[in-house]
């Protein structure tokens, strides 16, 4: 085992006996000294444990000891944004791309839309404590959504869409599966190629009319993040089933 990862190892002990959730670690400096290795060696020992999601750094403050795994609330309100600030955490999200493409046969099937039907495609990075968690692509029909390419700009996306359009998408399905995640995935995320991502489709629609208004793929660093899911919520979009 390389020196570094059993410097993590040895961290990630001392964080469990004597740090608590919220707590900072000690410099840089100061825990190179402790250990009596270089500063290199410590940084990427301190990779480890934020891959491993006992540490998150944030600039200009610190190593921060965060809980290892980030509970959200699956409901029929999209609202990343209002979940993650729920506990006190700081996010945000980035708009990577905005464009336009064609509905090819599985978005048509999901949207209730004609294949070849006009949609925005908009990728957004969500960031909690500015660490990359989740990575979302939403398909809105442009007919719906006109000139939403020059009012999202970043930010809460439904907020937009309630505020500019008077609509506030209800998510009626949702499929989760994990697998591993490409390489584009795994450069925004942050994670490593072997590591799982946690794939979430949801369909949105209109609450009054019932039409699919978006259709939602995010990919979440499964190490990082699970789901949580009320049946008394859910019992419309769930499928029945025994053990």
């Amino acid at each position: 085992m390389a020196v570094y990862q059993q410097l993590a190892e040895t961290l990630a002990e001392n964080i469990k006996t004597s740090f608590k959730v919220g707590d900072y670690l000690p410099s840089e400096v100061t825990l190179a000294k402790q250990f009596s290795v270089n500063r290199h060696t410590l940084r990427r020992a301190i990779d480890e444990l934020e891959r491993a999601g006992i540490v998150l750094r944030q600039h200009g403050k610190g190593t921060l000891i965060i809980d290892d795994v980030m509970e959200y609330q699956v409901s029929d309100r999209p609202r990343f944004t209002e979940i993650v600030s729920g506990l006190g955490l700081a996010t945000h999200a980035e708009l990577l791309e905005c464009m336009t493409q064609p509905a090819d046969r599985q978005l048509a099937r999901a949207m209730r839309l004609s294949e070849g039907a006009d949609l925005w495609r908009l990728d957004t990075l969500r960031t909690v404590e500015e660490t990359p968690l989740c990575l979302i692509s939403h398909f809105l029909p442009k007919d719906v959504f006109p000139k939403l390419d020059q009012l999202y700009l970043g930010g809460s996306l439904h907020r937009i869409l309630d505020t500019h359009y008077g609509i506030r998408p209800v998510r009626k399905h949702c499929v989760f599966r994990a697998r591993l995640p490409d390489l584009r995935e795994a450069t925004l995320l942050r994670c490593p190629k072997t590591a799982p991502v946690l794939v979430l489709r949801s369909t949105n629609v209109e609450g009054e009319s019932g039409r699919v208004v978006e259709y939602a793929v995010s990919r979440s660093r499964a190490s990082d993040i699970q789901m949580r899911v009320d049946f008394a919520e859910a019992a419309d979009s769930l499928p029945d089933g025994g053990d």
